[in-house]
């Protein structure tokens, strides 16, 4: 709710009928939001590919839901930058004989699926400073820009996403690599363990 009860009570107070009937209809809107969290909440425990979406850092249920929804069966890429051009995160491309221009990313397909990462990225970055991610996302920002890295790095979070999935793995901070081992956290090596 937008406003404190003691707030609401107050504006209750005054007998105004145009703000009684604002406060109604911002009630009954309230309850309907709460009641859709409680619809979308029970879906997001149904899908074990939504829970494991979830398990990256900056992706709550209701992005984990959007991308699941967008992405439905893994099975249907069956290479990982299919599925980067399915959301339109990979770069146009013009030939003409021997030369070869690599342009702006093609933004053909799921809008929703190429939103909901850039967003990720956003909160990615800022929650996790010190994860592969986020070092890839800080790398591409101070040689191109911040625009062009939250572009590469949501492009980077969707062949994560693609490989958690075919694996059937949660997310590591220190990245998932198809050739290379999951990373060691603390638990692996010591750190933090207790005595």
């Amino acid at each position: 709710m937008p406003f404190s009860k003691k707030s609401i009570d107050w504006m209750r107070s005054l007998e105004i009928p145009t703000i009684i009937s604002c406060l109604n209809c911002l009630e009954s809107v309230q309850a309907q939001i709460e009641e859709m969290n409680i619809k979308l909440l029970e879906e997001f425990n149904r899908r074990p590919d939504a829970q494991l979406i979830a398990t990256v850092p900056g992706i709550g249920f209701y992005g984990a839901l959007l991308i699941h929804a967008e992405i439905d069966d893994i099975k249907r890429f069956s290479h990982p930058e299919k599925l980067c051009a399915y959301a339109g995160l990979v770069p146009t491309v013009r030939q003409s004989a021997s030369s070869v221009h690599y342009g702006a990313i093609s933004k053909d397909g799921a809008s929703y699926l190429r939103w909901m990462l850039t967003e990720a990225v956003h909160t990615h970055t800022h929650c996790e400073p010190g994860s592969r991610l986020s070092r890839f996302h800080a790398k591409v920002a101070r040689r191109r820009g911040k625009q062009k890295a939250i572009v590469a790095t949501a492009r980077k979070l969707l062949l994560i996403i693609y490989w958690m999935l075919v694996r059937h793995e949660p997310y590591h901070s220190q990245g998932l690599d198809p050739g290379f081992p999951p990373a060691r956290n603390e638990c692996d090596i010591g750190i933090g363990a207790g005595p």
